[in-house]
């Protein structure tokens, strides 16, 4: 049986890949002309509202960024434009994310970042790029979705870049510091979402939260505990808390920022989550110790290898940051009860 089902996966991978090959031919394409960029003064990375159903991410911005700062190593400084068609008719709440994405940028490239800019599709196709690298140009100018593409240049682009490459590329324990908050000395973040209105399909529910916390209490005991969520997932989380007795910490009554959330996660001895928001990307590209359980889709999985293994998404992941590859709560229940969290010293 066993057997059989190593055949059927192989010939799953197989469709899978064939139906999706599109990325993997773009991603050749684009690492070809990579020879070309020491001709140019810069890097343009582009990000367009216009190009994706939800543009207002932040996970989604941030594997952006990422992206552009894996350029680095031609010694290359990055230009970032955010095309925002209608400006002036964003609603509070968009207006708000995108003076976010250009902290984002300003924060997470700093000294590589030659400039960030928004301007609308007319503007930008009035601009000279002549003097300028740009990563899927062709896509770009169509105003094509990247991500599928990107995601998985990752592990092909910095692979065999340095030691020291790598810690510069990634976020580390100190990176926010100027955002530091006063909190117990030792504890770990669980990060959820609860949001009625976007992408329900990863909203934590009552009774896994209830489970996730027991399990937690008989493995830290006393450790305390902050969840990371936004407004909605920590009232959600101060409700269940408040009806169960549960002993938990709150990022909002520690911080105001987004920044602030991401100084509380790095700071923490472990990052848990179950069909996590776009906060994961934080421990992603750090070596935090986490344990996250979800899934990233298998078919774009394997046919956009974006992934290292089915439980190790970047090359640079270590053995205590534990990827259970499955949307099932029971076998990440299952799992988690059976780690040791000594290996995260606690």
């Amino acid at each position: 049986m066993n057997y059989l089902n190593k055949i059927k996966r192989l010939i799953l991978i197989y469709i899978w890949s064939s139906s999706s090959i599109k990325p993997l031919i773009n991603n050749y394409l684009e690492l070809s002309k990579h020879k070309l960029i020491k001709k140019n003064k810069l890097v343009l990375g582009v990000y367009d509202y216009g190009s994706y159903e939800h543009p207002y991410s932040i996970g989604d911005f941030l594997f952006y960024i990422f992206f552009y700062k894996c350029f680095t190593i031609y010694k290359k400084k990055i230009e970032l434009i955010i095309i925002c068609d209608n400006k002036k008719k964003l609603n509070t709440f968009q207006k708000k994310t995108l003076k976010l994405h250009l902290k984002l940028t300003k924060i997470f490239l700093s000294k590589y970042l030659h400039k960030v800019s928004v301007c609308d599709w007319k503007a930008f196709k009035k601009k000279n790029f002549q003097n300028y690298y740009i990563p899927y140009q062709d896509d770009v100018f169509k105003r094509k979705d990247l991500r599928l593409n990107l995601v998985s240049m990752f592990n092909k682009m910095i692979i065999n870049t340095s030691h020291r490459f790598m810690n510069d590329y990634l976020i580390n324990k100190n990176s926010f510091d100027e955002f530091k908050k006063k909190t117990p000395k030792n504890y770990i973040t669980w990060h959820i979402r609860h949001n009625p209105k976007w992408a329900v399909h990863r909203n934590i529910n009552k009774l896994e939260f209830i489970e996730i916390y027991n399990i937690l209490r008989k493995k830290i005991k006393s450790t305390p505990i902050i969840i990371i969520s936004d407004n909605l997932g920590c009232a959600f989380a101060k409700s269940q808390a408040k009806k169960n007795n549960l002993n938990l910490f709150f990022c909002k009554d520690f911080s105001k920022s987004l920044f602030s959330d991401f100084f509380l996660i790095m700071h923490s001895k472990l990052f848990i989550t179950f069909k996590a928001g776009g906060m994961l990307v934080i421990p992603w590209f750090s070596k935090l110790n986490f344990i996250w359980g979800g899934t990233i889709g298998y078919k774009n999985q394997y046919a956009s290898g974006r992934s290292l293994s089915f439980t190790k998404l970047h090359f640079w992941h270590t053995k205590n940051q534990c990827w259970i590859n499955s949307n099932s709560f029971g076998f990440f229940k299952h799992k988690v009860e059976k780690m040791n969290f000594k290996r995260f010293g606690l």
